[in-house]
């Protein structure tokens, strides 16, 4: 019977759970207070949202109309939005969800009022449940009905994925999550029936992912290297695609569509269809990469913060020896190129937030080698079973521990309310482990605390002096 037929009822329980969960605690973990009219709206998020007020309410592209936006100076004098629109596409079902409830309510049809950030909050909750129902049926191909469960069960409780679904979720990374996982279906999907259509849908999805962040682009070397053991392979496949009439034109259709309105707005506001809204003092230092601080530092250090990781990490080994597994030298070669190149940017901590925010969304892809590493322990046939229990019983230890980790890291990044225990871009070695499991300080500690924090020079790493 194939896998993807069989009725997984612990991963759906388990999916049900997640979003019980969403729904109840939702409101506990927000920084902001719908009952006093707050809106999640604030600095990246307020970047992305900018389209849809501008656009629908205010008809003002030129953003004349606050001075909140992050607004890069064209050649010709202009202002440009340094946000992408992709995002705004995103949250714009629950933007007119919102409208309409504040036409019903009388409340402010400003964009920001209430309802909109209530209904674009419930959008992330949304994205991210989705994401993980789309990466669910991508694990049941290769993994038990239990493997699955654990290892959705891991990525949603045990990442700063909770961090960035519940406190800020209205970034982009549970939105970029839900695409990738989507992108991955969509892989599997046309390795199995190959249709021509899953180039149009694979098209969009990069070409959302990509006008939303565009180094998300990729998330396509997944699709290229999907099942590919050799060169002989690779070649044979490229040839496949090429010498179809289909596949490269509905591709392209795709993912133009979603660029489009981009370049449209870059011309007539830039004088160019592609546009560098950066401007010119962000930009990467391809020969100075931070990858020791990118996976260690504790200022952000992606295992320091979310240590699961280093299991999935272990898991890259175990996939290997699935012979099934067309993920395995996608994911190798996906995460060595993404590590790299984010290590290069000149922010490499990428400002305020927790944890390695920019590396989130990969947390679709690394679900694959995480769930080969449980699938390996909850497999092993040791002649003596001791080995067995304690092999279970640490891996058990482990991800009990560092699920309580995230958690209580969440909960100090915004408690006590005007103490908090994680600083948002000011971590050091001392003040990481003066608040490590704790849920307050005294007076006292709270001041050494304070004193260890060691914040960024942001103009000085963006001049490239940046190692610390």
């Amino acid at each position: 019977m194939d896998s993807t037929k069989k009725p997984y009822w612990i991963t759906t329980y388990t999916l049900i759970f997640v979003f019980v969960f969403m729904i109840f605690s939702q409101n506990y973990w927000r920084f902001w207070n719908s009952d006093k009219g707050e809106t999640p709206f604030m600095w990246d998020a307020d970047n992305y949202y900018s389209y849809l007020p501008a656009t629908f309410i205010y008809h003002d592209l030129s953003f004349s109309y606050t001075t909140q936006y992050w607004l890069t100076t064209a050649p010709n004098g202009n202002g440009i939005a340094k946000g992408t629109y992709g995002m705004a596409l995103m949250y714009s079902p629950f933007f007119f969800l919102g409208h309409k409830i504040a036409m019903n309510q009388h409340s402010p049809l400003t964009g920001y009022s209430e309802p909109y950030g209530t209904c674009v909050h419930y959008g992330s909750l949304f994205y991210c449940l989705m994401g993980l129902i789309i990466l669910s049926f991508v694990l049941r191909r290769f993994y038990s009905d239990g493997i699955t469960a654990l290892t959705i069960i891991t990525i949603f409780f045990a990442t700063n994925l909770f961090y960035y679904t519940f406190r800020d979720g209205e970034m982009s990374h549970c939105y970029t999550f839900f695409l990738i996982s989507l992108c991955m279906l969509l892989t599997c999907k046309w390795h199995e029936k190959q249709k021509s259509i899953y180039f149009l849908w694979i098209g969009l999805t990069v070409g959302l992912l990509s006008v939303i962040r565009p180094t998300e682009i990729l998330i396509f070397i997944v699709f290229a290297l999907y099942g590919v053991t050799s060169f002989s392979d690779f070649t044979g496949k490229l040839k496949q695609v090429i010498f179809s009439y289909k596949n490269i034109p509905l591709f392209l259709v795709g993912f133009f569509i979603m660029w489009l309105p981009q370049m449209i707005y870059w011309k007539v506001k830039a004088d160019s269809f592609l546009f560098f809204s950066y401007g010119s003092t962000e930009r990467f230092f391809w020969l100075d990469p931070q990858i020791i601080n990118l996976l260690f530092s504790y200022r952000k250090g992606w295992f320091v913060y979310t240590p699961v990781m280093l299991l999935a990490v272990v898991g890259l080994f175990f996939i290997l020896k699935q012979k099934t597994n067309g993920f395995k030298l996608p994911i190798l070669v996906y995460m060595a190129i993404n590590i790299y190149m984010l290590s290069c940017w000149w922010c490499w901590w990428y400002g305020g937030g927790f944890g390695m925010r920019a590396l989130v969304q990969a947390y679709a892809l690394m679900a694959i080698p995480l769930a080969a590493f449980y699938q390996y322990i909850f497999s092993l046939d040791f002649k003596k079973q001791f080995f067995v229990f304690a092999a279970r019983g640490l891996t058990v230890f482990l991800v009990s521990g560092f699920l309580c980790v995230n958690i209580i890291q969440t909960y100090q990044y915004d408690h006590p309310i005007d103490r908090h225990l994680l600083h948002y871009d000011a971590m050091s070695k001392a003040a990481y482990w003066r608040t490590f499991g704790k849920f307050s300080l005294s007076d006292e500690d709270y001041d050494k605390y304070m004193h260890e924090l060691v914040g960024p020079d942001y103009d000085a790493a963006r001049k490239g002096e940046r190692k610390k």
